[in-house]
């Protein structure tokens, strides 16, 4: 069973709360080492240089990833090697130690043998791989097609639904074809000749509008 307060600091980072974390990991690494437990240490490890990289301490991400590494190669635990792999890799290709964190992701393709591009093997799951998602792409876009297809044929409207009734906008249309034979007319006036009862006009809205005739397109 993994220490709790390496879980509580896990499930901060999933929430973005860094700094209280990190608190909570290294504590719980502390306990964990302490107790003579090393079994999930690399674990505890990889979530706390996850969270030191975010919080900008890259220096103690790499020492914390190492450290899981090393207790990976002593203990046999190598479950965790993959992702301690990657968060090196990531954490020095944002130092620009380009081929330091090339190769360390490179490390992370070998861990796991059914990924490695350089085996045919690790090329056809690859390409499988990639032809499932494909398909569920292809899936996806037929489903959507087919929802939205079903849904307008139940009279049902697409996008933002209007912020004005269908009498509003009848009305609206209305009091606009009396409004059209005057199209410079002051954003004022038009709005006073057609707004609806205890309504307000937003004039600093209404001058960026050249023509009413333009405003009520706007909206309906």
């Amino acid at each position: 069973m993994l220490q709790p307060g390496i879980l509580r600091g896990v499930a901060f980072v999933g929430q973005g709360a860094v700094e209280e974390a990190i608190a909570r990991i290294r504590e719980g690494v502390t306990n964990w080492t302490q107790l003579g437990r090393t079994i999930f240490l690399p674990y505890g490890l990889a979530f706390l240089a996850e969270g030191l990289a975010r919080h900008g301490d890259r220096a103690a991400a790499l020492a914390a990833l190492r450290e899981g590494l090393e207790t990976a190669c002593a203990t046999g635990e190598h479950g965790w090697d993959v992702e301690l792999h990657r968060l090196t890799g990531t954490v020095l290709l944002a130092e620009n130690k380009l081929d330091e964190g090339q190769a360390s992701l490179q490390q992370a393709i070998r861990a796991e043998p059914w990924a490695d591009t350089g085996t045919s093997t690790g090329r056809l799951m690859i390409a499988v791989l990639g032809g499932l998602a494909d398909v569920e792409r292809d899936l996806i876009r037929t489903r959507t097609a087919e929802g939205r297809s079903r849904a307008q044929k139940r009279g049902q409207r697409m996008g933002r639904k209007p912020k004005l009734t269908e009498a509003q906008q009848a009305e609206a249309r209305k009091r606009r074809r009396k409004v059209q034979r005057s199209p410079n007319s002051r954003a004022a006036t038009v709005w006073e000749r057609v707004r609806f009862p205890g309504s307000q006009p937003d004039l600093d809205f209404v001058k960026l509008i050249p023509t009413f005739h333009q405003f009520c397109n706007f909206f309906l």
